[in-house]
């Protein structure tokens, strides 16, 4: 991918990185980095709406709720027809709830 960044295969090998960096080395941070290269850069590629799903999940997972809320709010607007909107709402939920909470002095 840093030899052919635009490459047709390269949205594939972001896709796979990212996932990767999420499910076996627990890296969140560097899987956020992949998938939004993909949104970044691959119009049209296959793995757009998973990645702008799996970036809200990441970012839930680590409890960065308000960053979160935007990726979930970010891939509903730039996909509003997409089977993953159902699952977003309803991390939407948790989300908004933790965001209500009061914040601790």
């Amino acid at each position: 991918v840093k030899l052919h960044p635009l490459s047709e295969w390269a949205d594939d090998a972001l896709f796979l990185a990212g996932n990767a960096e999420f499910s076996l080395a627990h890296n969140r941070t560097k899987a956020v980095e992949y998938w939004r290269t993909i949104l970044e850069r691959h119009e049209g590629s296959e793995h757009l709406e998973r990645s702008a799903y799996y970036i809200g999940v990441a970012l839930e997972l680590e409890k960065k709720w308000e960053e979160a809320r935007l990726a979930y709010d970010d891939a509903k607007q730039r996909f509003p027809d997409s089977a993953f909107n159902t699952l977003i709402d309803k991390h939407l939920k948790k989300v908004n709830n933790e965001l209500s909470r009061p914040k601790p002095r």
